[in-house]
């Protein structure tokens, strides 16, 4: 006698004769299928909510301090870390750090958790623009919110040469925060 392997065909045919003749066994299979497709949906959606803050720190057109430009760098220098940490599967905000500068951590303590924000990711962007190139530097921490300590701090260095104009400007701090956002994400 010749024993033929299972095909594919004749597998789901026997699974519907099977319900056809238990039909509460069905159901119960049923209900398992179910309950272990929400439970992987469950495991998968937890993803922590991270509060995103950058501080102006030093910012220096060759010689001269910069104001009028530093709203604009700010949010592209943030947009950087933000993206980094949204295509990682983390739940990303902030609070238009260009224009809203806060030096004061119980305020952005209790901002970040109004937006139920689990890390609390505070950067100083320190940036000198020279003739020849762009320097930008600072430091980062990592709070947990739930009991306020910091989970790590550490310093980020970005230096590079680039064309002159704005838009090269922006588009060196979006590849730094980029940079950044990549030394923060795998602590989270």
């Amino acid at each position: 006698m010749q024993h033929f392997p299972l095909s594919v065909t004749s597998f789901f045919i026997i699974f519907r004769i099977k319900p056809i003749i238990n039909e509460r066994m069905y159901k119960v299979k049923k209900i398992i299928l179910i309950c272990v497709f929400f439970v992987v949906i469950l495991f998968s959606a937890s993803a922590d909510t991270v509060f995103v803050y950058v501080e102006k720190g030093n910012m220096v057109l060759g010689t001269t301090r910069i104001n009028e430009d530093a709203v604009r760098w700010i949010t592209r220098f943030e947009d950087g870390i933000m993206d980094i940490l949204f295509e990682s599967g983390h739940i990303v905000f902030s609070h238009d750090s260009g224009r809203n500068q806060i030096s004061d951590f119980r305020t952005l303590d209790r901002l970040a958790k109004s937006g139920g924000a689990d890390i609390l990711a505070s950067v100083v962007l320190n940036l000198k623009v020279v003739d020849d190139g762009i320097e930008i530097s600072g430091e980062y921490k990592l709070y947990n919110l739930s009991n306020d300590n910091i989970i790590h701090s550490s310093k980020h260095i970005f230096n590079d040469t680039f064309q002159r104009g704005p838009s090269a400007i922006e588009e060196k701090l979006f590849l730094a925060g980029q940079l950044v956002g990549r030394q923060i994400r795998p602590i989270l």
